[in-house]
């Protein structure tokens, strides 16, 4: 499945002004980082949901297909959602944007199969903002990277998007349960229009998993999660470099 984010962003004057008031130079402020995580589980064609913040909530979505899997999401609270748009806090951080990210948990773009997808052991790490003041910002400025017809350069996007409080999350998956999929070979002996998407893709039946999350020392963390001091990640901006 797709994403569609790119299409839902809506061209604001409010956030352009506040974008075009920051340096195309701009850098985000030095602070130190604290750190808090989970463990969960969820099944195939079912959604998992943990609040992270005051305007925030980790979501896995369930992809559409028979192989399923999820794709993650980071999102305010309904009640604070934008009524002109649909704001989605790692979609605007996370390359590349036209392309499977680390965000996807499932087969979305093809070319491998279930237990390619979700395996135990698997890592994957992505960026987040966690305020709608800020996940409006980042919407508008991803939206002048990806667009044919921008109205700044790549550098200020790029700048503006790094200048941002955001967080660093990791999610290790702890054990799948996979039927994987066989493909057409000369063992199975059987063709690609002899085999259903079943046979062919696999399908991802269950996960379990655990979250780390890095975040400055000004987030505000939900009371029932431990909180420990953490090493920053690296500067997003350096990583965008690289």
């Amino acid at each position: 499945m797709i994403r569609t984010h790119a299409s839902r962003f809506v061209l604001a004057a409010a956030v352009a002004c506040d974008l075009a008031s920051q340096s195309a130079s701009a850098a985000a402020p030095a602070m130190g980082c604290k750190a808090f995580g989970f463990s969960g589980a969820v099944s195939s064609h079912h959604e998992f949901r943990r609040v992270i913040g005051p305007e925030a909530i980790f979501v896995m979505v369930p992809s559409k297909g028979v192989s399923g899997g999820w794709q993650m999401e980071v999102r305010p609270p309904d009640r604070l959602q934008p009524p002109d748009d649909e704001l989605e806090y790692i979609y605007p951080l996370n390359r590349p944007y036209r392309n499977r990210n680390d965000s996807y948990l499932d087969l979305s773009y093809g070319g491998f199969q279930a237990q390619d997808a979700v395996y135990k052991g698997l890592k994957r790490e992505f960026w987040f903002n966690y305020t709608v003041k800020d996940g409006k910002k980042a919407s508008w400025s991803v939206r002048q990277l990806i667009f044919s017809a921008p109205v700044q350069s790549q550098e200020t996007s790029v700048a503006q998007l790094g200048a941002l409080p955001m967080g660093r999350a990791t999610l290790s998956i702890t054990s799948a349960d996979v039927i994987p999929g066989i493909g057409p070979s000369p063992d199975s002996g059987k063709s690609a229009a002899n085999l259903s998407e079943e046979q062919r893709n696999g399908v991802i039946k269950r996960i379990a998993f655990q979250m780390r999350l890095v975040v400055p020392d000004g987030y505000v963390v939900p009371p029932e999660f431990a909180v420990r001091p953490a090493a920053c990640p690296r500067p997003w901006l350096d990583q965008w470099e690289h």
